[in-house]
């Protein structure tokens, strides 16, 4: 089999088994396919590799001055596709199970202020556009959803009588999520706005029409979109900050851990497999800290 097709055949399987984002399955692509294309440079048969061609390929990552971090992941990229092979019986040995990972510093999350929320869940609707937006911003913020579930939700997934929805995210993992009754009021008068535009626009495919963020022609909502509507709005607001989907995940963990919320339940809210995924958000939680200090210990309070 070619090496070509068994690439092909394993971002397959993550993406229909292991339920990866496209944005992931894209990263794991392109490492996987650097790695190889590595190997052909070295005239290397990729059926035959020895454990000394994974140390040269780390030589060759480190010469290229990548962070920690990004050297980190290629070569976890390359760990999770010689597992497949292997249980596949497509190579025989882990020519990476020599070779340590290092770990990068983690970079802490940029979130938004209570402020920034207000002045964000305030912004005026003035066409189907700014109420979709408004929609998306809340539903993420409520919710803490990573974008890849929200775009993939459908109007029948949503129950608003007890406002909330079951997500199936990374491996495939159900949680459920709630939602205030502020964005409640929006998706009513956001869903009828978007079944007219449909209407007006002939849209009869039913997977299309069940899709719950569209543009203004009644379409999907793309990735690429909602980059675009983020970047606008970063800009309109004059923020000097990261403003994207993902900053509202992390404003959505910050914020509840903030008040009051165990790290146990953040992370069961956001889908996360390990609480140490969790733990970065912990530094948020400082000023929390330090205000419970002064108001609990005697020598605090004043």
């Amino acid at each position: 089999m070619q090496v070509e097709i068994i690439i092909d055949n394993y971002i397959k399987y993550l993406k229909n088994i292991r339920n990866l984002s496209q944005k992931t399955l894209i990263s794991y692509q392109k490492d996987i396919l650097e790695f190889y294309n590595f190997l052909i440079d070295k005239n290397i048969d990729f059926f035959s590799m020895q454990q000394d061609i994974a140390l040269d390929y780390v030589k060759f990552l480190n010469k290229k001055n990548l962070s920690k971090s990004t050297i980190s992941r290629k070569i976890s990229s390359q760990r999770g596709f010689i597992k497949y092979c292997r249980k596949h019986n497509i190579l025989s040995n882990d020519i990476f199970s020599s070779i340590s990972q290092r770990k990068g510093e983690r970079k802490l999350p940029t979130f938004l202020s209570e402020d920034e929320i207000v002045t964000l869940l305030s912004i005026e609707i003035t066409d189907f556009n700014s109420l979709r937006n408004k929609v998306l911003y809340s539903l993420l913020y409520d919710t803490g959803m990573r974008i890849s579930e929200a775009l993939n939700l459908s109007v029948r997934d949503i129950d608003l009588n007890k406002n909330n929805f079951v997500i199936f995210g990374k491996g495939n993992k159900e949680r459920i999520v709630f939602f205030t009754d502020r964005t409640k009021n929006l998706l009513n008068k956001y869903i009828k706005e978007k079944t007219k535009i449909q209407i007006d626009n002939q849209i009869r495919e039913k997977s299309i029409r069940d899709k719950l963020f569209v543009t203004n022609l009644g379409k999907p909502l793309s990735i690429s979109s909602v980059e675009s509507i983020f970047d606008k709005q970063r800009v309109d607001f004059g923020w000097q900050k990261n403003f994207s989907p993902h900053v509202l995940r992390h404003t959505y963990a910050t914020h509840l851990l903030n008040n009051g919320a165990s790290i146990r339940m953040v992370q069961q809210m956001l889908g996360h497999s390990s609480l140490a995924t969790t733990q970065i958000y912990t530094h948020v939680s400082q000023k929390k800290m330090r205000d419970v200090y002064l108001k609990s210990h005697p020598h605090g309070r004043k």
